[in-house]
């Protein structure tokens, strides 16, 4: 049985359980759709300082922004399925990568994909 990473609300369900966003980070949906096609089952995403890295289920990187990914740094596992549902729902051309106070969350129109798994140790 796959584990699900990752689950879906509202815009406002998620400002008022996760709280304000420190940072924000956009990526066309359009992008986000072909790096899908590059990975099996889940994503990797991290927000370190100004810059996203995103990486396969095999942690090879896939995107960038800028800056070096280190070595065993905690990264944000959500499943391909939560983040198809995320842009099918959302109906924006623009993703939004938000770090908040204790997690990483995907805003897509008026909706928001957080609970996340931590790797390690779901990697």
């Amino acid at each position: 049985m796959k584990i699900i990473h990752g689950e879906i609300f509202t815009k406002d369900e998620g400002e008022k359980s996760f709280g304000p966003v420190n940072i924000s980070i956009s990526l066309s949906a359009a992008e986000l759709e072909q790096l899908l096609n590059k990975t099996e089952d889940t994503l990797l995403i991290k927000i370190i300082g100004k810059d996203l890295f995103i990486l396969d289920n095999k942690k090879n990187l896939l995107f960038k922004t800028g800056g070096d990914l280190p070595e065993n740094e905690k990264l944000f596992v959500y499943s391909i399925s939560v983040i198809k549902t995320l842009i099918e729902k959302g109906k924006d051309e623009r993703i939004f990568f938000e770090q908040r106070k204790d997690v990483l969350s995907v805003l897509n129109g008026n909706f928001i994909m957080e609970r996340g798994s931590s790797c390690p140790p779901f990697c």
